[in-house]
């Protein structure tokens, strides 16, 4: 159970980085515009889905 926490807590700080991030990053390649937002806001949830996975694995493998 705390490798679960651990695991989400971990998770929900590198998608709040990565949202800021991809933001910047997109918002100085293309321009502060709506495009860019979307672009950033797309990698946020890449960022989310593939953290998310990674800690409900985690708990169904302790579970085993």
């Amino acid at each position: 159970m705390k490798k679960f926490f651990i695991s989400l807590l971990i998770g929900i700080g590198v998608a709040l980085l990565g949202w800021v991030v991809a933001t910047n990053i997109a918002g100085i390649i293309f321009g502060y515009d709506e495009g860019a937002f979307v672009y950033g806001w797309g990698m946020y949830l890449c960022i989310v889905i593939v953290i998310c996975t990674r800690a409900i694995l985690a708990k169904v493998k302790t579970d085993r």
